[in-house]
């Protein structure tokens, strides 16, 4: 329930300045029903493999406004706040896949896919009954080849659908937070997705020394779901729109690891890298962003025999983008985020385990301010009686920091999130198994 100040929905509300209360309600419902069936077989270089899946699934939205006047408890229902909206999917999905090895260094996999979907959307407040029958065939091949001194390379390849969720679909107004305004798509669209990805790996890389993984992965989307904003000085209408415009993502992944035994710790370093294209409509206008995503981590665990480990890693991630128009070439923005642990174990016995743990999350935005807390939990285990009877002391949150506040800033937008944390508390555990 909102209280309305007179201008506040102007537009939306046919003169607001004469109702004194704003009351939505709003459900969601939903029926799934499915079913399943599997063939396997083995024979001498392979395995066939074939799945038939069903599926029946009925979503609902029932929503409205009731406003209430100034001078009248009787309430009013405005038309274009009122949803009735049923959305129902049949699936049939049938997945044959066979992997073959050609030799002790070479396997190869295919795999066919036939999906049968049968959408329904009927929404009685516009008298709209739209349906939409499609067959799909999803390949799938993937490769994989030892190669010599433990090195191995795989690539694979997969096809998949893309459904629209009834979040995206209905058609009159919701009220999402005090401001904002959200309404769906008319449209029952379907698409067609792509999966693609290489690996390498190798256990012994520099004479060896070091352990060596790595990954690409690239994945587009047929269709896109893009929001136009109409933003106004007291509130914002988000609709939510479908293109055919293909969208794509690809993200890289390497990690690098070495057990160094005078240490007896083993150290790794693992770098991840990503780019990511998104569109959007701010009053009418189309925006693209490209954001390119990269992280940094180094980790070192300890492994000696008895009483003491230790754990500590170091994270630095940071994410850059630049934002265009159909005016302006835009601007380039960047976010920080610096997130250092550590962990000391201490195990002196048969019957006692203690951790305790420090981890400090930094946040810096593109404008240069800086947000940052630190928690410092603990674990006390005493085990009584082995695999029956243990007690266990829980302390998190020792700093008691009960919020922590940071902000993401783009240029076409500024974040603020206040993260409410849970107070400082000790726990005592008596676990008993029978």
């Amino acid at each position: 329930s909102h209280t309305i100040t007179p201008p506040l929905y102007s537009g939306i509300i046919v003169n607001p300045d004469l109702y004194a209360d704003f009351l939505q309600n709003a459900e969601f419902s939903s029926l799934n029903i499915g079913g399943a069936a599997r063939y396997f077989r083995k024979f001498k270089r392979g395995i066939f493999n074939n799945e038939l899946i069903l599926l029946s699934a009925n979503e609902n939205i029932f929503s409205g406004v009731q406003l209430t006047p100034k001078n009248s408890t009787q309430s009013e229902q405005p038309s274009n706040f009122d949803n009735q909206l049923t959305y129902s999917r049949s699936i049939v999905s049938n997945r044959a896949t066979i992997s073959y090895n050609v030799s002790e260094k070479l396997a190869l996999s295919a795999g066919l896919s036939t999906v049968s979907l049968n959408l329904k959307l009927k929404d009685p407040v516009v008298n709209r009954v739209s349906t939409l029958y499609r067959w799909f065939f999803l390949p799938s091949a993937g490769l994989s080849r030892n190669l010599t001194n433990s090195g191995k390379l795989s690539l694979s390849y997969s096809a998949g659908y893309q459904l629209p969720v009834i979040n995206q679909l209905y058609q009159q107004l919701i009220l999402g937070s005090n401001r904002d305004f959200i309404v769906g798509s008319a449209d029952l669209n379907t698409a067609i997705n792509h999966n693609a990805s290489i690996s390498f790996s190798k256990n012994n890389l520099v004479k060896n020394k070091l352990l060596y993984f790595a990954s690409a992965n690239y994945s587009s989307r047929g269709i896109t779901y893009l929001t136009n904003s109409i933003i106004t000085a007291f509130y914002t209408v988000k609709e939510n729109i479908v293109t055919d415009r293909r969208n794509g993502d690809f993200i890289l992944l390497s990690r690098v690891e070495k057990y160094w035994k005078p240490l007896r710790s083993n150290f790794s370093l693992d770098v991840t890298a990503g780019r990511q294209y998104n569109f959007n409509l701010i009053d009418d206008i189309l925006f693209s962003s490209r954001n390119t995503a990269y992280s940094l981590a180094f980790q070192v665990k300890s492994g000696f025999d008895r009483f003491f480990n230790f754990q500590a890693r170091v994270r630095f991630s940071e994410t850059i983008g630049k934002n265009r128009s159909e005016q302006s070439s835009g601007a380039r923005f960047a976010n920080q985020q610096l997130n250092p642990s550590a962990k000391l174990i201490f195990d002196p016995g048969k019957k006692i385990i203690f951790d305790y743990s420090v981890e400090a999350l930094s946040i810096t935005d593109a404008e240069g301010n800086k947000s940052s807390v630190i928690f410092h939990d603990f674990n006390f285990k005493y085990l009584v009686k082995k695999d029956k009877v243990d007690i266990v002391l829980t302390g998190r949150n020792l700093s008691n920091r009960r919020s922590f506040v940071f902000s993401t800033v783009t240029p076409l937008s500024e974040t603020t999130s206040l993260n409410r944390l849970l107070p400082r508390f000790v726990l005592l555990q008596l676990n008993w198994r029978f």
